[in-house]
């Protein structure tokens, strides 16, 4: 598969959906299948860098991402006065295919000290890995500080998270 190409997009001074960013920017570079992007967002307070690639090579789409996120209102983004968050993070993803039933991840979240309405969260460290075992059972595993919860059976995903959430 052949795809070579290069990208920036600047956008400082845009909107999306109604959220204005003071700086926007996007490069992604294309070569053999492969596209590696990065992204730099500032809008308000908060910032986002995120890094990553996408692999076409692979039979079902694979993907790698690593980001940092200060300061992010979801209050604001989700134009909710009655959320006020400071939220502070980091992650790293690893896997493939974006069909929700069928993808394979590997995800960890680092939460820095944050704040939700106005009540302080400590750091705190959650891994999750979702995957479909040698007997064709859907597994997620997730561990934090709170909690280790393993899941291993047929399912759909978003019914296993309908279920968690409740």
């Amino acid at each position: 598969k052949e795809m070579n190409s290069n990208m920036i997009l600047v956008g400082d001074g845009s909107a999306v959906e109604g959220i204005k960013f003071d700086s926007l920017s996007i490069t992604a570079a294309a070569k053999d299948g492969i596209i590696d992007y990065a992204l730099f967002s500032v809008s308000g307070k908060a910032i986002a860098e995120i890094d990553g690639s996408l692999d076409f090579l692979q039979e079902n789409l694979g993907y790698k991402a690593n980001g940092k996120v200060s300061n992010l209102d979801v209050g604001q983004l989700m134009k909710d006065s009655t959320t006020v968050t400071d939220l502070n993070f980091k992650f790293r993803t690893e896997g493939e295919n974006f069909d929700i039933d069928k993808m394979n991840m590997f995800l960890t979240f680092d939460l820095s000290p944050s704040k939700i309405n106005g009540i302080e969260i400590d750091s705190t460290r959650t891994i999750t890995d979702i995957f479909t075992d040698n007997n064709d059972e859907r597994v997620i595993n997730f561990i934090s500080d709170i909690a280790d919860v393993t899941l291993k059976g047929q399912f759909s995903l978003p019914d296993a998270i309908s279920v968690l959430s409740r």
